[in-house]
């Protein structure tokens, strides 16, 4: 487009501005000024309990007077003990007592060909300090698992005491 084009487009902005402001800044400090006055009468007409240290009545008014009034007047509320019905065929009911008797059952139930991480060491140990007492058949019926998998596990791991 170049310098032609975008003398087209020129805005052409108003040669003289107006003030819409109706008062000065003077006015406006004034009227502030006259404000406060009458704030500060009207503070001294009541009773100012501000202190820097505490006295007696700072401190009773501290305990809101009129809120304990308030709450002695209402007395004690009677709340009822169940707020939210309680639904008996909740589905989730039913999975947490699933689950509860599946804990009971399987508290007295051993696992087989499953041990913990210091069961397996504690049986290597046992295996590396004394070969000839601690068999694969002996450790076997000791830790709840099957020969075989003994065999795999002495084969295989190494601890190295």
């Amino acid at each position: 487009m170049g310098a032609r084009g975008s003398r087209q487009i020129q805005k052409k902005f108003p040669q003289h501005i107006t003030s819409e402001v109706k008062s000065s800044a003077a006015e406006a400090h004034a009227k502030i000024q006259k404000q406060d006055t009458l704030d500060d009468s009207i503070i001294s007409s009541h009773k100012i309990i501000a202190s820097a240290t505490r006295n007696k009545s700072i401190e009773e008014d501290g305990k809101d007077p009129q809120l304990l009034n308030n709450l002695n007047e209402i007395g004690q509320v009677a709340l009822p003990k169940v707020s939210i019905p309680f639904k008996q065929s909740d589905g989730m009911l039913e999975i947490l007592k699933h689950r509860q008797t599946e804990l009971k059952k399987n508290e007295n139930v051993l696992q087989k060909n499953r041990v913990s991480v210091n069961q397996l060491k504690e049986m290597l140990e046992k295996r590396n300090s004394a070969p000839n007492e601690w068999t694969p058949e002996m450790l076997a019926s000791q830790y709840n698992l099957d020969v075989p998998t003994i065999k795999i596990l002495l084969k295989h791991i190494n601890t190295f005491i």
